[in-house]
């Protein structure tokens, strides 16, 4: 796995994006893993912010391997090989994002 300091994968126009201010009562999933002690995301966090809290709490990303998945998105703990997409990784970051709100704030 990649592990590049501060570097944010991102699509393109990702850099503005925002966790929805929307709120929606989401409940967290049992297994989320835990954020690192300290840390907390808010709805309105910029995706930049978000993706570098949770790195700090093990996040991680490595490179796609074709035409159609740009990165992989590793929950911590976790592997691409052998694991299971949107259990264990993403290929969207805008599915990152849902997870990061559904579990995280």
């Amino acid at each position: 796995v990649s592990r590049h300091n501060g570097y944010v994968p991102l699509d393109a126009g990702a850099s503005e994006q925002l966790m929805s201010e929307e709120r929606v009562v989401l409940t967290p999933d049992a297994d989320a893993p835990p954020m690192k002690e300290g840390e907390s995301i808010l709805p309105s966090e910029p995706w930049k912010s978000v993706w570098q809290k949770l790195r700090k709490s093990g996040w991680s990303w490595k490179g796609g391997s074709g035409l159609m998945t740009d990165y992989y998105y590793i929950k911590p703990g976790c592997k691409v090989k052998n694991g299971v997409k949107g259990v264990d990784y993403f290929v969207k970051v805008e599915d990152v994002q849902a997870y990061a709100k559904k579990n995280y704030g």
